[in-house]
């Protein structure tokens, strides 16, 4: 029995040493990590950081990080998509020095760490700010150390401003990324909306509740999007001679990468679906419901895509490498194919569907729409009711002559229907030639 009691004791003992052995560890890279960037973070122009520790021990840290950025604009040189950017570098430079108070929290565990912090909004830029809101929020973030996976995010509370005939309220508001070792990320947005009112012009607006989620993958240095989901369920915009309202709005996309032959190609699916869209005016009143329409773009060279997708967040502004990147693409042809497009205008169904393909080209054969004649091979359908179109003067006018010139042609009671075709440049509708 004492034999078996020693082997427990230990055994016990050997496991709290090596639990506490590994949380020492998890904190020593944790503030080695820090360390270096707060080096990293000094050697920056124009910014200085300071860092002081409140608390420190085995299991807890407490510090408060003070962030000071002299001159914000001169931070546009690390972005250049974005240092070519006048407007936003002449408001940045009007902001003036940006001085942040940043107090942390966070614990160790054998292996992860777990922390939180927050701005403190009574201090550096928004003490002489008394215009501006206290926004009750919270970064926080979890770092597994085994794993590799670490997951952040932001969480804020719900807030109001009232600045002279402004009225805001802010819904609570989360967002949550999640970055995994076998390079994987992982997005999710969800804000509940906000409202908004300005008493002088008697302007006002609501956004109902948002929600975003996406994936990114990487696959041999290309970054790729299986799937992302956009929900929108409110948007209203009045005013006193106009409203706009969009109801219940749904997008849905995919980036995905396949082979054809030997050559690795690009796939892009976009589908968005609106449940109600209304626009209202003293002159008009537009009303269109579940509107469904759908893209797919397919065959786009891998090198093509890539190019743009990097210039894009690189070097907007470099027009020649934009050009390089098309012509990945235009030379080996793309084809767009439009799913059954949906829609009720005024109450009235309309449907259109089709595709286009073009045949390998350079972009400086591109030379305004009648260049594009001869590149574009494709055909579209069009189907709507006859009541909808009485109810725009130029297309009723025409109607007639459109129907005997066999242009249109009526498909069931109350439909007529038209197909266009582009072959070789020449255009046609339901097989008579159009002239233009």
């Amino acid at each position: 029995m004492r034999k078996y009691q020693k082997i427990v004791f230990w055994f016990v003992v050997s496991s709290l040493t090596l639990l506490l052995a590994m949380t020492w560890f998890t904190g020593y890279q944790s503030d080695r990590l820090l360390s270096q960037w707060l080096l990293k973070a000094g050697q920056t122009p124009g910014i200085a950081t300071s860092w002081f520790d409140q608390e420190k021990n085995l299991f807890t840290r407490k510090a408060e990080l003070h962030l000071m950025i002299a001159e914000p604009a001169e931070l546009l040189v690390l972005s250049p998509a974005l240092n070519g950017d006048n407007q936003l570098r002449r408001w940045l430079q009007q902001s003036g020095p940006i001085e942040l108070y940043i107090e942390l929290q966070q614990h160790l565990f054998p292996g992860f760490t777990q922390g939180t912090a927050h701005i403190n909004m009574q201090r550096g830029i928004f003490a002489d700010r008394s215009d501006m809101p206290t926004i009750p929020h919270r970064f926080y973030w979890q770092v597994n150390g085994v794993t590799g996976d670490i997951v952040a995010g932001l969480d804020m509370a719900q807030w109001n401003w009232l600045r002279d005939e402004l009225t805001w309220l802010v819904a609570p508001f989360n967002a949550e990324v999640t970055l995994a070792a076998d390079k994987q990320i992982d997005l999710a947005v969800l804000w509940q909306g906000m409202q908004w009112r300005n008493e002088r012009t008697e302007a006002r607006g609501k956004l109902g509740k948002l929600s975003f989620s996406s994936q990114l993958t990487e696959n041999d240095g290309l970054w790729l999007m299986p799937q992302a989901n956009l929900l929108l369920e409110q948007l209203e915009l009045r005013q006193p001679d106009r409203q706009l309202q969009l109801t219940q709005w749904h997008w849905q996309t995919g980036v995905s990468e396949n082979r054809d032959g030997l050559l690795s190609v690009v796939d892009v699916n976009s589908h968005s679906n609106v449940r109600h869209l209304s626009y209202r005016s003293q002159q008009n009143d537009y009303q269109l419901s579940d509107l469904t329409a759908g893209l797919a773009l397919g065959g786009v060279n891998r090198q093509g895509f890539e190019a743009l997708l990097m210039n894009s967040g690189l070097d907007a502004a470099n027009l020649a490498k934009w050009k390089a990147g098309l012509n990945l693409i235009t030379r080996t042809g793309v084809h767009f194919k439009l799913e059954p497009f949906d829609l009720k205008l005024n109450r009235e169904p309309i449907r259109m569907h089709g595709q286009l393909t073009t045949r390998p080209f350079d972009v400086s054969q591109v030379h305004g729409v009648e260049s594009m004649r001869s590149l574009l091979q494709g055909d579209l359908s069009l189907e709507v009711t006859q009541t909808l179109t009485q109810q725009f003067a130029p297309v009723a006018a025409l109607l007639p002559d459109l129907l005997s010139d066999g242009y249109l042609e009526p498909v069931s009671a109350g439909h007529i229907a038209t197909k266009l075709r582009m072959v070789n440049g020449k255009l046609s509708a339901n097989g008579v030639a159009v002239p233009y």
